[in-house]
């Protein structure tokens, strides 16, 4: 795996982000095992209490499930996860219409710049 967290932010909603587009993507399927918590937290380079968190809250979530002592599981449906990203992708849309708005940019504006990059 080459995602690793930013240190800019909270390392476990980033996890919970990062499994959630995944899932939403079709990368981790209904049931598929993950790896276990010391393995992922190895593989990311973040310390097993944090992913331990993130697999809770996203249990939680209805994202994961746990199995006791066998590991933990994507969750059967997966809209829980794909309602997470629509989520991220609303925040992120406007935080950048926001900065664009704070230099100046009218809406048209920001649709031919937005218009150029899609081409």
């Amino acid at each position: 795996m080459n995602w690793k967290p930013s240190k800019a932010r909270a390392i476990c909603p980033q996890i919970c982000e990062h499994l959630c587009e995944r899932i939403a993507r079709g990368e981790l399927t209904a049931e598929e095992r993950l790896p276990s918590v010391r393995e992922y937290a190895v593989q990311i380079g973040v310390n097993p209490n944090t992913v331990q968190h993130a697999f809770d809250v996203l249990a939680q979530e209805g994202v994961l499930y746990a199995v006791q002592n066998v590991g933990w599981f994507v969750g059967r449906d997966a809209t829980p996860a794909k309602q997470t990203v629509q989520r991220l992708a609303e925040e992120k849309t406007a935080a950048f219409f926001e900065e664009m708005a704070n230099l100046g940019w009218d809406a048209e504006t920001v649709k031919r710049f937005v218009k150029e990059w899609t081409i």
